[in-house]
């Protein structure tokens, strides 16, 4: 499974339970870890809905593809604005 940090560039994979985001891209807004440092919480704010930030589990997750655009992504070192 991949490891995702804050903004790093996501898009949604087609799975039972995801299907109204499925193939969606955005930018990992904010990650939560167990105790053994492992991710198991992704907020992601979609490039399709500005002011949603959803929660997906980083199973739910692949990395965007190489060349994919990069518009709507987080400056290294931001916060959002809620």
């Amino acid at each position: 499974m991949t490891e995702f940090r804050p903004g790093d560039r996501v898009r949604v994979l087609n799975l039972p339970g995801i299907a109204l985001d499925a193939g969606k891209t955005g930018t990992v807004v904010w990650i939560k870890q167990n105790t053994a440092g492992t991710v198991v919480l992704c907020q992601v704010r979609l490039d399709d809905e500005q002011h949603v930030y959803t929660v997906f589990g980083p199973h739910e997750l692949e990395p965007e593809p190489a060349g994919a655009p990069e518009d709507n992504a987080l400056p290294t070192g931001s916060v959002p604005t809620l």
